[in-house]
């Protein structure tokens, strides 16, 4: 492992985020996860705990900022984007993580990208990310979350599944912008579960 390049990023998130322990606490649960199931799949562990570091560097833009910083950088925007700005600290954080941390790595860029929305064929570091997200310990959002964690190391598909299916329901339960590539993907993981 290369533990002195995840101890500078380490550095880095906590400088970013020393006024935000919340955050900070966030993004450090969700490298320790993505760096278990990481354990658990198969897949390079410091590349699954630097996503899991980065996925959220540019969390703390405004709304309007990471509209302009897309916009100036020529990162497509999505109309449920431009609903929902927040949507775009992922593709904004792929951006920061080639720029700002020098992260010459697609595999760890293409996750952060996808973190919010998912998309179809992800890669398994994708996947990890996207479901490290989802159930690190400190959320608390859903009944579900102990049965998914215990899922995310048995069944990663499954896992995608459900998760892409309880947050499809909670966008429509609350009349929230839904982005096209969410649906999509949740249709992607419904026909592999489909075809089994």
């Amino acid at each position: 492992m290369n533990n002195h390049f995840n101890k500078e990023i380490y550095a880095k998130i906590n400088d970013l985020f020393w006024n935000d322990k919340k955050r900070l606490a966030h993004v450090i649960a969700v490298a320790d996860l993505s760096f278990a199931l990481a354990a658990r799949y198969g897949v390079n562990l410091d590349d699954a705990y630097i996503a899991g570091l980065l996925h959220d560097c540019a969390k703390n833009y405004s709304w309007k900022e990471l509209i302009s910083i897309s916009e100036s950088n020529n990162i497509p925007i999505t109309e449920s984007e431009y609903k929902s700005p927040y949507l775009l600290h992922a593709k904004v954080g792929a951006l920061f993580a080639k720029e700002k941390y020098n992260i010459d790595n697609n595999d760890i860029c293409e996750a952060i990208e996808c973190h919010t929305t998912g998309k179809v064929q992800m890669s398994r570091l994708s996947e990890i990310l996207f479901i490290a997200d989802y159930l690190e310990p400190n959320r608390k959002h859903s009944e579900l979350l102990d049965e998914l964690r215990y899922l995310a190391f048995k069944d990663i598909e499954m896992t995608m599944y459900i998760i892409l299916r309880e947050s499809l329901n909670h966008l429509k339960s609350k009349h929230l912008p839904i982005d096209p590539m969410t649906e999509d993907t949740f249709s992607y993981y419904e026909r592999i579960i489909e075809s089994r």
